[in-house]
């Protein structure tokens, strides 16, 4: 089989590692942008406890996310770590793509695998964190160094929800499974799809946490402190709307949109930002009083810790949204709609005034990203052994 899928470059930030840097490599899942953002906060949190230390990252998720994402210095290399499910759309997936893309990836090319576990060995690479991208897992079991899963679901149990459909998806299922258990240690956060025994611990939900406080990211973004503000936010994804007369009917209320670009036919009460907006994310978070969002790991993690609402788009059609969904009826104030009603802009009336004018509960900051961080830190102080 021809493993074409393994295509990269490498390419080094400026800040390289300094003598007698502790190095580890982090393997991240680019499917959307949450895997990368829990990785980062583990990241950062390990940096606080190892301020010498230095990372490489291999991924396909934008090299400018970790540029605002990690305080700690990295190198940034550019391959694809897992394959995820292909997704036309942040609601939708194609699964005849996925399995053509599995079909080249899979087994994992053992000629790649042994590039990099050389490279790593190069580098002395101490480590190797994975966010549910198992090429990690190989290749540090290829360079004989320890490996890290961390995670709140693994890609062969969204596969097994599929294998009905595609008896393909249960063969890739069964040979990820066998990989993703080669982990020398496994860590699992909540809002969890499903436990196993085996984890060596459970961590509350991760998210990288804040940076400016909320009335200076208002007055930057030009809206009133007191204003009712609703962040409109679809991951990684650029994405159209149809629903931007609805939104400039509410003149009373803010609305910032990040991955919608420049529009002409937005009001005068809505925030368009680019993708690779300037803002921190959890910042935008944290200020509004409302996230409008698909059910995705890292934005319920950030609600969660800024205490906003939820107003939740369903996603029938994905094996780990009801779970996800469940975990946002029971720890906030929430309301769910279809796609047609998102789309069409009839939450607004329906469900929105209603949870503006609830009030927010208070909530403690998350400490999953610092528990992981201790873990692995203590593992390295242990002489590289994780038990």
């Amino acid at each position: 089989m021809q493993h074409h899928l393994f295509m990269a470059r490498s390419l080094t930030l400026p800040s390289r590692p300094s003598a007698g840097a502790a190095r580890i490599a982090a393997f991240i899942s680019p499917h959307g942008f949450g895997h990368a953002a829990r990785c980062s906060a583990v990241l950062s949190a390990l940096h606080r406890r190892i301020p010498q230390m230095h990372v490489d990252i291999f991924t396909l998720t934008p090299r400018w996310f970790f540029e605002r994402s990690i305080d700690a210095p990295f190198s940034y290399h550019e391959h694809r770590t897992d394959i995820g499910m292909i997704q036309p759309s942040p609601l939708h997936e194609n699964l005849e793509k996925t399995i053509a893309h599995l079909e080249g990836f899979i087994p994992f090319d053992p000629q790649w695998i042994d590039r990099i576990a050389r490279q790593l060995d190069r580098w002395g690479c101490r480590l190797v964190l994975c966010d549910i991208a198992p090429t990690g897992i190989a290749v540090a079991r290829r360079a004989g160094i320890p490996s890290v899963l961390v995670e709140n679901f693994t890609w062969d149990w969204i596969y097994r929800a599929y294998a009905e459909k595609d008896r393909r998806f249960a063969i890739a299922a069964c040979y990820l499974r066998e990989r993703f258990q080669e982990a020398d240690a496994h860590i699992q956060t909540e809002p969890l799809c499903r436990k196993v025994p085996w984890a060596d611990m459970t961590v509350p939900p991760i998210s990288r946490p804040f940076r400016t406080p909320p009335a200076e990211v208002r007055r930057q973004l030009g809206v009133p402190e007191t204003a009712p503000l609703v962040l409109i936010t679809m991951g990684g994804f650029q994405t159209d709307y149809d629903f931007w007369d609805a939104l400039g009917a509410h003149r009373e209320i803010w609305f910032i949109i990040p991955g919608a670009g420049a529009r002409s036919d937005a009001g005068p009460n809505i925030i368009c930002l680019p993708q690779d907006s300037p803002f921190f994310h959890p910042d935008l978070v944290r200020c509004a009083d409302v996230v409008v969002a698909k059910s995705g790991y890292s934005t319920i993690a950030e609600v969660c810790q800024a205490g906003a609402a939820y107003a939740c788009v369903l996603r029938p059609d994905f094996p780990e949204a009801q779970v996800l969904e469940a975990y946002i009826r029971s720890r906030l104030e929430s309301i769910f709609m279809t796609e047609a009603e998102f789309q069409s802009g009839r939450w607004l009336d329906r469900g929105l005034l209603h949870l503006l004018a609830r009030r927010r509960r208070r909530r403690a900051p998350s400490d999953g990203a610092d528990k992981v961080a201790a873990f692995i830190h203590a593992r390295l102080r242990n002489g590289n052994k994780i038990t």
